[in-house]
């Protein structure tokens, strides 16, 4: 196999934490260290992730500093300038990848008619305040393997993906580009984008469940706006919206949903609707409840069950969805990202 060239783009803001570690994981990947340069971009950094990554010049890793903090998809378009691989593998500093990850991201690539890969992004220590993210991951990586069993997939992940640089598009500041770079490939140049579940990337993830949930509402807002702006190149790309309907809007709207369903079969008379009803309005309170909870200990380990955990985390990630949708309504606006580490 002929494998391509490649520049890795690491993503940073204040990553002193986890910078020395992510470069000494890119420098033992299993590609040709000929075919492989890696780029570390700055966004402004007010820590020591710049002065740590510059240590690492001798062996051929390249600091980009962004100055103004301008927000990781203005920093990602200069420093593709400076990428010479042929194909674009985007990372996050605090993602760290399997020896064989980028071998498996250019094997995917070097198939017909596909011009985005999107890797796995697996949580580790997800075990905090009644977090399942890990679960929430499995989900999203299940609904990718999927989609790319039917003509592509939509989105990705800003731990692991892969773009030909032929076909890398630059994306105005306000975009989220983990979305909107793999979908302007597919709707562009008519390619396929697909999920590699081989291509593997690991995040401790052991965040309080509050903090969590805010950095969620972030993200959806992020990518409601980023697809917005895209609406008109999604209506001659009825498949791929139809793709993005059913992946993405429908679960920011849960909420309203169930609540909507569970009001209206009030006024019918099937008792299984009323079953429905009641199990909706008893799945709620106890959310509401544990929600409490959760506020009062927010800097503690919270001891629930599994069910209880899936209750709290679901009912979180709803409502931070539908306050994300209410932020959408009122025009705001995130560019910058903060660190995860």
């Amino acid at each position: 196999m002929d494998l391509p060239t490649v520049s890795l783009l690491i993503a940073c803001y204040n990553e002193g934490k986890v910078i020395r570690e992510k470069i000494n994981n890119s420098l033992l990947l299993d590609y040709p260290k000929e075919k492989l340069q890696i780029i570390v971009f700055s966004d402004g950094s007010t820590d020591d992730t710049d002065s740590i990554a510059k240590e690492f010049a001798t062996q051929g890793v390249l600091l980009i500093r962004v100055e103004g903090r301008k927000g990781k998809t203005h920093c990602q378009n200069v420093a593709v300038q400076s990428a010479t691989g042929d194909l674009l593998v985007f990372s996050d500093a605090n993602s760290m990848y399997d020896a064989n990850a980028i071998i498996e991201l250019a094997r995917y690539s070097l198939q017909d008619g596909v011009g985005a890969v999107v890797g796995h992004r697996a949580y580790v220590g997800a075990g905090k305040a009644g977090n399942k993210e890990g679960l929430y991951e499995k989900l999203e990586n299940w609904m990718k393997a999927k989609e790319s069993l039917l003509g592509g997939t939509i989105g990705a992940n800003g731990a692991i993906y892969a773009i030909k640089k032929s076909y890398f598009v630059e994306l105005p500041h306000d975009r989220i580009s983990d979305i909107n770079e793999p979908l302007r490939v597919a709707m562009d140049h008519h390619v396929r984008v697909v999920y590699a579940p081989h291509a593997m990337a690991r995040e401790d993830h052991d965040n309080p469940f509050l903090k969590e949930l805010s950095r969620k509402r972030r993200i959806v807002l992020r990518t409601m706006n980023s697809l917005w702006a895209e609406r008109w190149n999604l209506c001659k790309h009825p498949i791929l919206a139809t793709k993005l309907i059913f992946h993405k809007a429908i679960r920011w709207l849960t909420l309203p949903f169930i609540l909507i369903s569970a009001i209206a079969s009030v006024f019918t008379d099937c008792k299984l609707l009323w079953l429905g009803s009641f199990l909706t309005i008893l799945y709620i309170a106890l959310a509401m409840l544990l929600y409490l909870k959760a506020q009062k200990t927010a800097m503690e380990e919270l001891q629930l069950g599994k069910v209880q955990s899936i209750v709290l985390y679901s009912f979180g990630v709803f409502f931070s969805s539908f306050l994300a949708f209410t932020d959408f309504l009122k025009g705001k606006q995130k560019v910058v990202w903060e660190s995860r580490s």
